[in-house]
């Protein structure tokens, strides 16, 4: 499945301003991260395993998810815009194509 995303972000970001947000790496497998903590999903196996160390993230685009969206909408809010977000980068593609 697509899913568009007006923004994406490095990984510095994410874990800088602490928005859930999702990746895919060239080999297939997807991560999840929240705060403090997130999932690695294998898609061939299947298998989740927890991250808690944010060193074991790959250093790829991120894409803030649903919740994502609206953390960074609401962070924006208080800081006045979007505009004012660092190292925010532009539209690249829907994630996983």
């Amino acid at each position: 499945m697509s899913v568009e995303h007006d923004s994406t972000f490095t990984l510095r970001d994410v874990l800088a301003m602490g928005f859930e947000a999702q990746c895919v790496t060239s080999d297939g497998e997807r991560y999840f991260w929240r705060r403090t903590f997130g999932l690695k999903v294998d898609m061939r196996s299947g298998k989740a395993t927890l991250v808690t160390d944010p060193a074991l993230l790959p250093d790829v685009t991120w894409f803030p998810t649903g919740l994502g969206l609206k953390q960074l909408e609401a962070s924006a809010g208080q800081r006045g815009g979007m505009a004012a977000m660092p190292s925010r980068r532009r539209p690249r593609g829907p994630l996983g194509s």
